[in-house]
């Protein structure tokens, strides 16, 4: 069955979305070809095939997707974008082939993603990027062997694997294939991953990175292919733990801790749906192992599974485990203001990004801010909107068209060229 963009918008705005062996052949390069709004449960499976101009598939606001055995290659954007979207009961995208297009492989911003045994190559930008506080797990499914259902991330035009720090990324122990041996050095096509503001050290043990030594046996990778250019790193340093390297032709072990052990025995009670049981689970992580590296992925599912927001952000502000340090406090702040705009309370959170606008840690979170202020604007609807007060009424979007453009110009430039879009003035 073949559809052109208009069709499937007019199909998937709203309500359940179910694709099942559709090709989708975009037709404007102002739009994607696939976008989906508001919808608690999206499906897209069994060779569904997403290509043409504009970008593939979107999603914006969404609750559960299941994305399976489906090509989306060759759009004139990103191939996947998940904007504001926190998976309740599923987030997955598997199996597919994500290539040759013109953005980005997957991108995500403030959402929730488990990328499975995908292959993601040769996207003009990056293979996956990740923004905002989303939790994005990226991995070859742990029940296959070698060389079967791997999740290869190859040979993007600039660097694999992006993200921000206040990204929960999971990809220890994970076995993927994440490789570019052609690369220009000097540009960032050289950085296999790549996060321009990390804070803490990141594991990404047992993955293999395109090198091998004597006998082809997997080594590891320069430091030089990473940024921050530190691998496993010393006291008083900020990288990345890559040892040991995954062979696919040798398997090796590392176990994992007792916080990994509740991490993924909550991950377990949501996809079974027990909500009430994940929340009791991520809160005992946080109890228990605050300074986890799992601690604040936590917090970003409960904001998933609580449907309770004021209790949420009574929780967030009094839980002294989630306020040990500025880093986990930066999104915490985050998550809060986000439970405010859950319950209407849009002044209390225009005033939180417009302080962070005024007085950003850096630019970077500045631009971020921007990009939230103008989506609480395209929530509001009359008397809200008129009631509010703001300092900055040019970061105001006339409508929803302008709020895309204006998010596509400032997170296209975030990973590559590191200037401020023209259309934002000086603060």
């Amino acid at each position: 069955m073949y559809y052109y963009r208009q069709d499937v918008i007019q199909q998937c705005f709203g309500g359940e979305v179910i694709l099942d062996h559709v090709t989708v052949i975009g037709n404007d390069n102002t739009q994607p070809s696939v976008k989906v709004s508001n919808t608690p449960s999206l499906t897209l499976k069994n060779n569904t095939s997403i290509s043409g101009l504009g970008g593939g598939l979107e999603l914006n606001s969404c609750r559960d997707y299941s994305i399976t055995h489906c090509n989306i290659s060759n759009n004139t954007g990103n191939g996947i974008s998940i904007y504001e979207t926190n998976g309740m009961y599923n987030y997955m995208i598997s199996d597919c082939d994500i290539s040759h297009n013109m953005g980005a492989g997957i991108r995500f911003y403030n959402s929730i993603g488990n990328v499975t045994s995908c292959s993601i190559t040769e996207n003009d930008y990056q293979g996956i990027s990740a923004f905002r506080v989303s939790n994005v797990t990226i991995q070859k499914d742990p029940n296959t062997a070698a060389y079967y259902r791997d999740c290869y991330i190859a040979n993007n035009g600039m660097q694999e694997i992006s993200f921000v720090n206040s990204t929960n990324l999971f990809a220890d122990r994970a076995k993927n294939i994440i490789v570019d041996n052609s690369f220009t050095p000097g540009t960032f096509d050289q950085y296999l991953v790549y996060c321009p503001n990390m804070e803490a050290n990141r594991w990404l043990r047992l993955n293999f990175w395109g090198y091998r030594g004597n006998h082809f046996v997997a080594i590891m990778p320069p430091e030089n292919r990473f940024y921050p250019e530190c691998t496993e790193p010393m006291v008083n340093e900020v990288g990345y733990y890559l040892s040991p390297v995954w062979d696919p032709g040798v398997p090796r072990l590392v176990d994992p801790g007792n916080d990994e052990i509740v991490f993924q025995s909550a991950i377990d009670a949501a996809l079974d749906e027990n909500a009430s049981l994940a929340i009791t689970l991520f809160k005992q992580l946080i109890s228990e192992y605050p300074e986890s590296k799992f601690s604040s992925a936590s917090a970003k599912h409960l904001f998933a599974l609580e449907d309770d927001k004021q209790a949420l952000k009574d929780y967030y502000q009094t839980e002294p485990n989630l306020h040990y340090n500025g880093e986990i406090d930066k999104i915490i702040n985050y998550l809060t203001t986000h439970c405010n705009i859950k319950l209407g309370n849009y002044q209390e959170a225009i005033s939180w990004f417009e302080d962070v606008i005024s007085n950003p840690e850096s630019e970077l979170d500045s631009l971020m801010a921007v990009i939230d202020l103008g989506y609480i604007y395209m929530l509001m609807e009359g008397d809200d909107k008129a009631s509010v007060i703001c300092r900055y009424p040019q970061l105001k979007p006339k409508n929803m068209s302008e709020y895309e453009t204006n998010r596509e110009s400032i997170l296209v430039n975030l990973f590559g060229i590191a200037k401020k879009p023209s259309w934002i003035h000086r603060f």
